[in-house]
C-alpha cells in the first residue's frame, strides 16, 4: 500500500513545490535558476554552496541533500523514477493519493503511476476527494491550502483519518484477504 506516493522523482516533486512558492516572489525566476544550478551540481557530484539570497527553506533543503550523512541515498532518491519501479511490481498494490494532498499531486503523480501500472501491474488506485497527504480529512478547498499551515497541522490532535480513504483501504485489504 502506497499513500501520498509520487509518480515523479522526488526531485521533480520538490521542484514543482518550490516553483509554486517562488511564483509569488518578485525574483522567483532568479531563485529557481539558482536552485536548478545547485541541483545540477548536486546530481553531478560536485560541491554545492547555496546562494545566500535563496530563501532559508531552499538553502536548508540543498544543505540537507548534500550532507555527507545523506549521500548517496539523497542523490538516488532525488532521481529515482517511481513510475518505472511500480511497473515492475507483480504483487497487489493499493495507491491512495488524496485530492487535497499538496505534496503529491493526484493527477500528475497518480496519472504517471497509473500509466506505468497499465503495462501489466496489479495496482488499484484511489483518490479520496477530501484526503490530504497523510490521509486525514481536509474540509477546506485545495486552493486555500498553504504548505506551512498544512504541514504544521498533519498530526494535530483534532485531525481524523478521512472516512473515504479509510473505506478504500479497508475494502482493498478485505479483498486481499479473500484471495
Amino acid at each position: 500500500m502506497l499513500t501520498g506516493a509520487p509518480g515523479r522523482s522526488i526531485g521533480q516533486v520538490a521542484r514543482s513545490q518550490l516553483l509554486a512558492q517562488a511564483a509569488n516572489l518578485e525574483n522567483g525566476d532568479l531563485l529557481m535558476n539558482q536552485y536548478d544550478a545547485a541541483i545540477a551540481a548536486f546530481m553531478a557530484d560536485e560541491p554545492v554552496t547555496p546562494d545566500p539570497s535563496l530563501p532559508e527553506g531552499m538553502r536548508v533543503l540543498l544543505l540537507s541533500l548534500t550532507s555527507p550523512v545523506n549521500l548517496p541515498f539523497s542523490r538516488e532518491l532525488w532521481s529515482s523514477d517511481p513510475a518505472a519501479l511500480i511497473a515492475k511490481v507483480t504483487e497487489p498494490v493499493l495507491v491512495v493519493i488524496g485530492k487535497k494532498d499538496i505534496q503529491a499531486d493526484w493527477q500528475a503523480d497518480g496519472g504517471a503511476l497509473e500509466n506505468a501500472a497499465a503495462r501489466g501491474g496489479n495496482v488499484t488506485f484511489a483518490y479520496p476527494a477530501d484526503a490530504d497527504h497523510v490521509l486525514k480529512h481536509e474540509g477546506r478547498p485545495r486552493d486555500e491550502l498553504a504548505a506551512a499551515d498544512v504541514g504544521a497541522r498533519y498530526n494535530s490532535e483534532e485531525r481524523r483519518l478521512d472516512p473515504e480513504a479509510l473505506g478504500v483501504i479497508v475494502e482493498w485489504l478485505n479483498r486481499q484477504v479473500r484471495r
